[in-house]
C-alpha cells in the first residue's frame, strides 16, 4: 500500500488521521509518517482497512430526509 492509497482510503472511510490512528492502535504521528512516506506502512494495515471497509459497507445508512411529523 502506498501513502497515496492510504490517504484516499482514510478519506473514503470518512475518518480523520487521528481517528484512523486510534483504530489502528498507533500514535497519530505514525500515520503522518506513513502518509509522508518516511515510514513503511506495515503489512497488517491493509488487512485492517479491508475489515473497516467491510464494516463500513454493512453499516446502516442514515436517511437524510426527515421523518414525517405527527
Amino acid at each position: 500500500m502506498t501513502p497515496a492509497e492510504l490517504r484516499v482510503t482514510i478519506a473514503e472511510l470518512g475518518m480523520t488521521q487521528v481517528g484512523f490512528a486510534r483504530v489502528a492502535g498507533v500514535n497519530p504521528a505514525t500515520v503522518r509518517r506513513w502518509l509522508a512516506g518516511s515510514r513503511r506502512i506495515p503489512g497488517p494495515i491493509p488487512a485492517l482497512i479491508a475489515a473497516l471497509r467491510a464494516g463500513h459497507q454493512n453499516s446502516p445508512r442514515r436517511s437524510r430526509s426527515k421523518a414525517p411529523s405527527r
